[in-house]
């Protein structure tokens, strides 16, 4: 085969621009992968899928060729839904319940998602992982991926620019960790570069009153087990959630965890507020109720209302809380008392309960007493706090500038977010919480391809076939002279033109 010869078969069956789309199938794939998919009784049906390089680095960058190929793979469901949660909610629904389709481009769509994602975590460490998986979600939302060491916390931001922050962890026990001064310095912009989109250091939902997303992708397998669960008979999945960081949920976030209390810690020399009324020392004693008392000695001991609760009470809340607690409750006759007894601790017709506070809430005896040299104690810090916040978000984010964790003057500088905190909550109730799940391993994508092998295999298979033999026959004549498959490929792309043309015009009248 001359030179001429091999120009005529590159301009009429390799031209970019012809619909057949030849060249692009050529690019994305650089060889054809196989899975072996038992479809009908006795019968074995090999499903190929186009390879997809895994692109840590270009799947999150827009522009590239990379971000444009995967995009291109994903073309069903990066159109779908404006935000991530309505994009796994889609994704879920359709590998949970299947629609009746017979469109290819949203099939395989899902099975190459699946297929990329199980790759992900199959092949790289946990690490190397985690950095893959923010490129991909960046393609997903048609974000951009925010390269590692630029100034900021988030790993990338959405469609609409809002920064996100991504964690992939274990479920158990899927707790969040991140850098106390770096998150607080998203929400401090003195000179108000970080919300000017025509600064270097803007950053979307920065400042006083902005918000830092945190998205949750949580692994229902143990990375020592990793193989052999996504390659084993029992799909897996990537459990998916979000909360904020806002000036709202700072706190509530923070106090999910006890030793967070070394990070809000305010200085000694640090004015409290002249209106607050001075609090009982934590040695005060304080019982409401006479313990010799007729109604004490009936008094039942379990349940809400019961006197055990009641000492839970006492000995567990700061004293301040238990006099609000308990202002005004009173033992009145229960309703339906066990044999014997007949009193319950009551406060606004309700049974008093002990209430299972956060466990780095102040109000635990033990948790706001704690303090460090030079500092409040935990508890008349979060006063202060909260006292701050209600005057705004500008005075609660200069508070915060003197705290402990800020300054790394009480020996931790890093935050945690338990699960408990996240796992707790939902999206359609909180605004965060969960918000689904992806099922992801070998067997997830053999289970999707089985439900759509007969369309499969008429469409795709057969033209992945051809394309891989056209592959072989292209590389024998190059790499080993020989003519006669050098003439055998100019038949098969011929093959394949005159085939995906038919695709293409049926899909044009549809």
């Amino acid at each position: 085969m001359d030179k001429k010869e091999l120009q005529y078969i590159k301009e009429n069956y390799f031209d970019s621009t012809k619909d057949s789309n030849l060249s692009f199938l050529m690019e994305m794939i650089d060889e054809v992968r196989q899975t072996l998919n038992e479809a009908k009784p006795g019968e074995d049906i090999t499903l190929k899928l186009p390879i997809i390089r895994i692109s840590e680095k270009m799947w999150g960058k827009e522009g590239t060729k990379d971000r444009e190929i995967i995009q291109s793979l994903l073309s069903k469901i990066v159109a779908k839904g404006s935000n991530l949660t309505e994009k796994v909610q889609y994704i879920n629904e359709f590998i949970e319940n299947p629609p009746e389709t017979d469109d290819i481009s949203e099939i395989l769509s899902h099975i190459v998602l699946l297929d990329t994602l199980t790759n992900i975590l199959l092949h790289f460490n946990a690490s190397a992982a985690g950095f893959a998986f923010e490129g991909f979600l960046a393609a997903l939302l048609s974000g951009t991926q925010v390269p590692a060491g630029t100034a900021g916390i988030q790993d990338l931001v959405d469609n609409d620019k809002n920064p996100v922050s991504l964690k992939l962890l274990g479920e158990k026990p899927g707790d969040v960790h991140g850098s106390y001064r770096d998150l607080v310095d998203h929400f401090i912009d003195p000179g108000g570069l970080k919300q000017d989109p025509e600064s270097s250091q803007y950053v979307g939902q920065a400042g006083a009153e902005g918000k830092m997303t945190y998205i949750v992708g949580l692994k229902t397998f143990r990375e020592t087990g990793s193989g052999a669960a996504l390659t084993g008979a029992e799909a897996q999945a990537i459990k998916f959630y979000q909360f904020d960081f806002s000036p709202k949920t700072f706190l509530e976030s923070l106090l999910s965890y006890k030793k967070n209390y070394k990070l809000l810690l305010l200085p000694e020399d640090l004015s409290s507020d002249p209106s607050t009324e001075p609090e009982a020392t934590e040695d005060e004693a304080y019982s409401p109720v006479a313990m010799d008392s007729a109604e004490a000695v009936r008094w039942i001991k379990l349940g809400p209302g019961g006197l055990n609760p009641y000492l839970k009470i006492l000995s567990s809340y700061d004293v301040n809380y238990v006099k609000e607690l308990l202002a005004g409750a009173e033992l009145l006759d229960a309703e339906d008392p066990p044999r014997g007894k007949k009193f319950r601790l009551y406060k606004d017709g309700e049974p008093v309960a002990f209430e299972k506070l956060p466990p780095g809430d102040s109000r635990w005896k033990d948790v706001g007493a704690k303090t460090f040299k030079g500092y409040k104690d935990f508890k008349e810090s979060v006063a202060l706090l909260r006292a701050a916040l209600a005057k705004g978000p500008e005075y609660f984010w200069a508070l915060i500038a003197r705290t402990s964790g800020y300054e790394g003057s009480a020996g931790e500088t890093q935050f945690i977010v338990a699960s408990r905190y996240y796992k707790g909550k939902f999206y359609d109730q909180d605004g965060f919480g969960y918000l689904g799940q992806i099922k992801i391993g070998q067997q997830a994508v053999r289970d999707l391809a089985e439900v759509y092998v007969d369309i499969l295999n008429e469409q795709i298979f057969e033209l992945f076939s051809r394309v891989e033999r056209l592959t072989n026959e292209i590389n024998a004549y190059f790499i080993g002279g020989d003519k006669a498959q050098g003439i055998e490929a100019a038949r098969t792309a011929g093959q394949i033109e005159k085939r995906q043309r038919t695709y293409v015009r049926k899909a044009e009248k549809d």
